[in-house]
């Protein structure tokens, strides 16, 4: 496979390459693509769970076990300021 790296990829890779930490172009991307496939992974975990939270979430509604809009969002609202103020 021939791939195309532009001018700031190539210099990031040589720097990376001059600093010892790997051996030569090829680990760096290799270390990039393992990378990016371990983000990709992360990613699908997040979705699904997020998806699991959304079926959970109406199933609640259809057992009338809800709370009002309003309710909700002030909840929100709460725990973003309390975050914001233990920072």
């Amino acid at each position: 496979m021939d791939v195309k790296i532009s001018g700031d990829a190539e210099l990031f890779i040589q720097e990376e390459v001059a600093s010892g930490r790997y051996e030569s172009p090829q680990q760096v991307v290799q270390e990039g693509l393992r990378l990016l496939h371990e983000r990709e992974a992360l990613d699908q975990q997040w979705r699904e769970r997020l998806n699991g939270q959304i079926e959970d979430g109406l199933a609640q509604l259809d057992r009338n076990e809800g709370i009002p809009g309003e309710q909700a969002f002030q909840a929100l609202r709460d725990k973003s300021q309390s975050r914001r103020e233990s920072r």
